[in-house]
């Protein structure tokens, strides 16, 4: 299946580095090369000594590349989309011939073993160029950019919005037809695997990207949800959105990107980390 470059941001991560290093090895040996790029930003445990073992143990199949410009007091989602934008940078630099790219999140929502099964039958797929997979309970509401609700949850006033949205994704789960994907904006609930092309030219941004949405859907969304309104959970701190939903929503708009939702679940709940 092609080339695949797994990218990870870490900090502060030690207690799943080990499971998360070898299902990203377990992901990339179904693909005919492969390699895993961690993103390190520093940290007070020991993530860079793991990573540095996982390193030295992989036969060339890891690469880390050190924070060199720490973004000082910025909200979470800057720190991020630096990350993973640096990763993204790192691809086209040194591997842009690989057919695809993922990016998988160091916690526990991708500890446990994945369903190859269902990942094998995924990458057969035609229908998407940015798949994602579902939960035993849908949690990524921040990511998530429905078509009809395209702007971040956290945006309008709570809790109505949280309704309106869990309700929505709830019914695109329940009533999506049996071997079919969900069409969305954006999404991601911990990994999502993508067709470089569609997104190689394409960056994350930290920011609220209203730009970025065709004006239809924005109105629709205000009809819906109410009024846009600053970030929920910090209102008085610098603009900040999920890093992902620019990183989707420019690829749909000019590139043409697919981006779907699976709603089999790829990486079960790991009992080890279950409260």
């Amino acid at each position: 299946m092609n080339k695949c470059c797994i990218c990870i941001p870490v900090m502060n991560v030690d207690m799943f580095i080990p499971k998360i290093t070898t299902n990203a090895h377990t992901i990339g040996r179904q693909f005919t090369d492969y390699r895993i790029v961690f993103f390190y930003d520093l940290s007070h445990d020991g993530t860079l000594n793991l990573i540095h073992d996982a390193q030295r143990e992989s036969q060339n199949k890891i690469d880390i590349l050190c924070n060199s410009h720490p973004q000082g007091k910025v909200p979470k989602t800057h720190h991020l989309a630096h990350a993973r934008n640096s990763m993204i940078e790192h691809i086209r630099k040194n591997y842009s011939d690989f057919e695809y790219f993922a990016m998988m999140d160091a916690d526990e929502v991708c500890t446990h073993p994945p369903n190859l099964d269902l990942f094998q039958r995924c990458m057969k797929r035609k229908d998407w160029d940015c798949l994602t997979f579902n939960k035993s309970f849908y949690y990524d509401l921040w990511a998530l950019s429905m078509n009809h609700l395209p702007v971040s949850m956290w945006h309008f006033e709570q809790p109505n919005a949280y309704q309106i949205y869990i309700d929505g994704i709830n019914y695109l789960v329940e009533t999506c037809p049996s071997g079919e994907l969900i069409p969305v904006l954006s999404a991601f609930n911990g990994f999502g695997i993508y067709r470089t092309q569609k997104f190689i030219n394409s960056s994350y941004d930290g920011k609220l990207r209203l730009d970025l949405i065709p004006e239809c859907l924005l109105k629709k969304n205000i009809h819906t949800a109410g009024e846009v309104m600053n970030f929920h959970w910090a209102p008085d701190e610098a603009s900040q959105d999920c890093e992902h939903r620019a990183f989707h929503m420019y690829a749909r708009y000019n590139d043409g990107a697919e981006i779907c939702i699976c709603p089999e679940i790829l990486f079960p709940d790991d009992p080890e980390f279950e409260d």
